[in-house]
């Protein structure tokens, strides 16, 4: 309940910790918004230990003109005494640069810190206050130019002689249900070694009483008069070019007449139409930013600045917008106010260079990554909870497993002490800031100082600048979503393995006389690539490969450019439902070649999403509804399109949908088309596309298709050696299998770190593939192969320095075959464990260069006669290190039973027909079906044998009797019944053995 307007609690000058000040306040800001209510004071304190990464959720909560952004810190090497703490708060906006640059140091430089503790020097604090209760800082903080007052909490405290004093609440948590929560909150902070300090809760402040009335109003003065953030102000990256506008039209210029032949009265009037808005916005030294970044470099710019023919002309994106009916507008446009957006993919092995120029090119002080604000969930607050109970993790890890498989089969977990008291403890826990992480791509880029905007401490990751060690990228304070309401304007530069997978593919098709010229290369135009697409055979390429995208493609049964556009963008989590429409509608559509009626509730819907038959599928669609529908303006449409773009979108959306179902029966719209639209719209919760961002990602599936279809051995070694796919590399290989492409397993003597085509028939397993290697032992490996090739598998131990756990492991998987001509596999092993008994000759002679004349190459002893293993030992062994058996697919080892169909077998023909098939699971997902029994779980699972890919559907009851055996991992054989969907065959199961 909001406090009453006459509460104690607005007589007292009031700092708040929020949930950001992590483990010591209990709540949001938006939480201790609505329980100060409309009352609230007209100035709040902002005091977070240690960080500002809550001003900006305390500005949208309390309002930019009561926020004052502070912050608690402990001045002393006393991590005990809660005496010690200060708080900070900025006089002026001076002072709020001093303190961000203050706060980067105490981050970025500990050790200055702790010398600062012992009464070393330390940044300025002129135009701060600091509020002491304790003499441990005071000198130090006069040094440092601070303005110090006392902040006296008792009537009978000791103030230094000539220092103010004035009093204020302190709070933490608004009432006894937060409270209830502190006790696992100090108990994760102590385990943790963060500082934790009590403060009073909103439900225990008091009238000031007799005595205070001075020292409050002086509180209540120096809020009054303390730094507010200003108006939001963009902070645009530099630009070093004095005109940009002329810049930017030279440059486009160029890129126009290179990606157009003929460029026609349209085409001129939208480039001049662009050209101008983005001018007239400013955004032209932005635009040229981001080229300077991208130019040279192979990349996939996406988002909805792929709208843009400026930026297509630039070279940024590949799609060209004016032929796919792009929409510039919803990449800017004259009511936009904030800063447009332009994500640009580069290859993932590339991404850190990328950044590296960008910080040589802008400067170290003027750029860093934006923050990610990392949230507890189910799994990671048990792990934190269980850590304060003092469990090991590999308990956590084996309860939280146990828990996962009894929900997966809807059984009641029984669990031991402690553990339902760390489940209450994780369920507190949950849902909190816990930690600052670093966000996938976001950069920001400024024209002055970044750290006299924002704090800024260093990640983890490091890249390599120039020379020396590699250093720690700085990150702000704040997430993506703060930082664009503080004015920063965020660049997403990311890392997209499946341009390097196209980059290399390209590469080698060149090394081997094969070059292909990408100015004039139409993937999308391919027939062979369009009927790869259209049967959803496009396992490894890029978007397209998950089984439901595969499903989707299969079952739409096209592989035109527009429509892959749509899937990627329809196939959402929470949008089965009107996939499903969408295909009928699709098909009756081919049947009658005519638009019903039924699919559009509302007349408007026929023109916006007749491409679509009626069903949204992209944030466009939802914008233009929203205008059309319902008579949203450009600005209320577009807030939309945020709001659903957030994890926590349900609590957002109230508002909106509100708005949306008055203006859209104020237009006349029936209540049954405002549900029935209102119920696509919610399904974009959380994750949606632009029209745009979906055109580049299709592009760039075309061009991973079109690799596919025609130099497979090509592509598919270059997708396992990029990593990162949908599936394992298993998965990938037997893909290649069953196109006729041999398998070779990793070899020491021929492989390379990557796997690689071996002409256009056989794909090499690179040494990534191989249990117990590092990259910098691959790297020395090959390097010293180079140098001298092995002489034997002595050789390889004692210059690779391989201890002989490692052999071993080697020798199994057929990596060492190669070093031992004329052994078989027993013998090698034999060899390999014997060799591991031998010690490794010491350091100083390991990399002694071989002097001429004198080789002193170990030699290998004689290896006894053996017995040979058989084939089947053999596989079986490779299977269980590689995770793959390169001689033959893992069920070739057993005879299928007599009654299993293979799985390319099972076609339409077998329409609602039972059968048996014997395959391996690669994949699974888990959903949730309402039942009468309420929400069950059930599974979409992709299984596999020799001949082909399958994809099966576990209903509740299946899944609950057999699910425990896809934990396993065994070969199984299934029985079900064949279901057909516009050509597309799943097996229902119901039998497992």
């Amino acid at each position: 309940m909001p406090i009453e307007s006459t509460s104690p609690a607005l007589a007292w000058p009031l700092a708040l910790r929020t949930w950001h000040g992590v483990l010591e306040g209990a709540c949001s800001a938006a939480d201790w918004a609505q329980a100060l209510g409309e009352t609230r004071p007209s100035a709040l304190l902002l005091a977070d230990r240690d960080t500002l990464a809550g001003l900006p959720q305390a500005i949208a909560a309390w309002g930019r003109e009561r926020v004052i952004p502070g912050v608690t810190l402990r001045c002393s090497e006393d991590l005990e005494s809660a005496e010690d703490d200060v708080l900070l708060l900025p006089r002026s906006a001076a002072g709020y640069a001093a303190l961000c640059r203050f706060l980067s140091w105490r981050n970025e430089r500990p050790r200055a810190w702790e010398s600062w503790l012992r009464g070393g020097r330390a940044p300025q604090l002129f135009e701060v206050v600091a509020l002491l209760h304790s003499s441990q800082a005071l000198a130090r903080l006069q040094a440092s130019g601070a303005e110090l007052w006392w902040w006296q909490r008792d009537l009978d405290d000791s103030v230094p002689p000539g220092l103010p004093t004035l009093a204020l609440a302190l709070l933490d948590h608004r009432h006894g249900r937060d409270r209830a929560g502190a006790v696992i909150r100090a108990a994760v902070a102590q385990r943790e070694g963060r500082l934790w300090a009590a403060a009073q809760g909103l439900d225990q402040l008091r009238d000031p009483g007799p005595g205070w009335e001075a020292l409050v109003s002086r509180g209540h003065q120096l809020l009054a008069a303390a730094y507010r953030p200003a108006q939001r102000v963009w902070q645009m990256p530099p630009s070093p070019y004095g005109d940009a506008a002329a810049e930017l039209r030279r440059r486009a210029e160029i890129g126009l007449a290179r990606r157009y032949t003929v460029v026609d009265a349209a085409l001129r009037a939208r480039f001049e139409h662009e050209l101008a808005v983005i001018i007239r916005k400013g955004f032209a030294g932005y635009l040229l930013t981001v080229d300077d970044i991208a130019r040279g470099r192979r990349t996939c710019g996406r988002g909805s600045g792929a709208s843009s023919l400026i930026v297509y002309c630039l070279g940024i994106t590949n799609v060209d917008p004016q032929r796919y009916q792009l929409v510039f507008e919803r990449f800017l446009n004259n009511a936009r106010e904030d800063p447009p957006d332009l994500d640009v993919d580069f290859p993932w092995d590339e991404r850190d260079a990328v950044l590296a120029e960008a910080m040589r090119r802008f400067g170290a002080d003027r750029v860093a990554m934006v923050a990610n604000h990392c949230y507890l969930r189910r799994g990671s607050a048990l792990r934190v909870a269980a850590r304060a109970y003092g469990q090991r993790d590999g308990d956590t890890t084996r309860i939280r497993n146990h828990l996962r498989a009894q929900h997966r089969y809807g059984r009641q977990a029984q669990l031991p002490e402690p553990w339902p008291g760390i489940l209450d403890a994780a369920a507190a826990l949950e849902g909190r800031p816990h930690h600052q992480g670093l966000h996938c791509g976001g950069v920001i880029i400024t024209p002055g100082p970044i750290r006299d905007l924002v704090p800024v401490h260093p990640a983890a990751k490091r890249i390599a600048l120039d020379t020396g060690e590699p250093c720690p990228l700085p990150v702000i304070d704040w997430e993506k979503d703060g930082a664009e309401d503080m004015g920063l304007v965020k660049i997403d530069l990311l890392g997209n393995r499946a341009l390097a997978v196209v980059r290399d593919c390209l590469a080698d098709l060149h090394a081997d006389g094969i070059t292909i010229d990408e100015d004039r290369w139409r993937p999308a135009e391919d027939p062979q690539t369009q009927e790869l697409v259209a049967r959803g055979d496009s396992i490894g390429c890029f978007y397209i490969e998950s089984p439901a995208m595969r499903q989707l493609q299969a079952r739409a049964g096209s592989g035109a450019f527009d429509a892959l556009v749509i899937h990627s963008s329809i196939i959402r989590p929470a949008a089965n439902r009107w996939i499903n429409i969408y295909l009928e509608r699709l098909h009756d559509f081919r049947r009658h070649r005519i638009h019903r009626d039924a699919w559009y509730p509302h007349p408007s819907l026929r023109q916006l999403l007749s491409e679509s038959f009626g069903v949204l599928s992209y944030q466009e669609d939802i914008m233009q509804v929203a205008v059309h529908m319902a008579g949203f303006s450009e600005t209320q449409a577009n807030a939309l399109r945020k709001a659903l773009g957030h994890w926590d979108t349900g609590s957002r959306l109230t508002r909106h949908e509100r708005e949306f179902r008055e203006g859209a029966a104020a237009k006349g719209a029936k209540q049954g088309a405002i549900d029935a639209v209102w119920e696509m719209i919610s399904s974009f919760a959380g994750y949606s596309f632009c029209k745009a961002h979906s055109a580049s990602y299709a592009m760039l599936s075309f061009q991973c298709a079109w690799l596919k279809a025609h130099f497979p051995a090509y592509f598919l070694a270059r997708v396992i050696a990029n990593e990162g796919g949908f599936y394992q590399p298993a998965a990938y290989l037997e893909d290649a299998r069953r196109r006729g492409i041999e398998i070779r397993g990793p070899c020491l003597v021929h492989s390379d770190w990557a796997s690689l085509r071996e002409g256009a028939g056989a794909i090499r397993c690179g040494l990534h593939l191989l249990p117990g290697i590092s990259a910098a032992l691959a790297q020395r490996l090959l390097h010293q192969r180079r140098q001298h090739r092995w002489r034997g598998l002595d050789d390889l131990r004692c210059r690779g320095r391989l201890p002989a756990q490692t052999l071993d492991t080697w020798a199994r998987a057929g990596a060492l075959d190669a070093l031992c001509p004329g052994l078989h596999r027993g013998q090698v092993l034999w060899l390999a464990r014997c060799l591991g008994l031998r010690p490794l000759p010491g350091l100083e002679h390991a990399d002694q260069q071989r002097l001429p004349g004198l080789d002193a190459t170990p030699v290998d002893p004689t290896v006894p006669e053996l017995p040979q293993p058989s084939f089947r030992s053999c596989v079986q062994a490779q299977l269980a290190i590689l995770g793959f058996a390169p001689p033959c697919h893992p069920l070739a080892l057993n005879e299928a039973p007599l009654m299993a169909q293979p799985c390319a077998e099972i076609t339409p023909a077998w329409s609602g027909r039972r059968v048996s098939v014997y395959a391996q699971v690669i994949t699974r997902k888990q959903v949730s079906a309402r039942s009468a029994d309420g929400i069950q779980p059930m599974a979409f699972v992709t299984v596999e044998d020799a001949s082909g890919i399958l994809e099966t559907v576990w209903f509740s009851e299946a899944y609950r009797r057999h699910g425990p055996r896809l934990e396993q991992q065994q070969a199984l054989l299934l029985q079900g019944q064949v279901q057909v969907e516009y050509g597309f065959c799943t097996l229902v199961v119901d039998e497992v053995s």
